[in-house]
């Protein structure tokens, strides 16, 4: 059995730089974004859901979020919600799913379903104006470090827990003997 309590002590100590904190959040109502977004830009005709999900985090793959087409639901990554993510980057997430479920699945004259981001998506995706923006800040260290963050936190508290049901464990055996 390995003992990794010493994570527990590792970051939890006072005055310790590598603490890990939850990650704060600013709580968007979701619904308000789509609604608004929706009458923007598509003129109030996207009937779909709208939640957040938590996502897996892979260290080198971020899903932001997922539309599912067939049931007409957006699920919006928690990690968007974290307060170093701007607002109009939230929303331009919300307008490349909003898209998805626009479009539809695209199917190509011989019946083939094309790629999720066939030239139409991309031509409209390209449209939204901060469109830029969006490309540039996906680009940058910053967005990577938010999601290594979240990923390192979740990480953690998976630890912590198993950590701290061992040491139930080990003070259970201890009382009985």
């Amino acid at each position: 059995m390995r003992d990794i309590s010493h994570i527990i002590e590792k970051y939890t100590m006072v005055g310790n730089e590598n603490i890990l904190k939850e990650p704060k959040r600013r709580n968007y109502n979701l619904l308000k974004i789509f609604d608004e977004l929706n009458a923007k830009y598509f003129g109030g005709t996207i009937c779909a859901g709208i939640t957040w999900k938590r996502m897996r985090l892979y260290r080198d793959l971020c899903v932001e979020a997922v539309a599912c087409v067939d049931t007409r639901v957006i699920y919006i990554n928690e990690v968007l919600d974290d307060i170093r993510f701007p607002v109009w980057y939230l929303k331009a997430t919300i307008h490349h799913e909003m898209l998805h479920i626009y479009l539809g699945r695209q199917i190509d004259v011989d019946g083939n379903e094309q790629a999720d981001h066939c030239n139409r998506f991309c031509s409209l995706e390209s449209q939204y104006p901060d469109y830029e923006k969006v490309k540039a800040f996906f680009a940058s260290k910053r967005y990577y470090y938010i999601f290594e963050c979240w990923r390192k936190y979740r990480l953690f508290k998976r630890q912590q827990k198993v950590a701290l049901s061992k040491q139930k464990q080990l003070d259970k055996v201890a009382k009985s003997s």
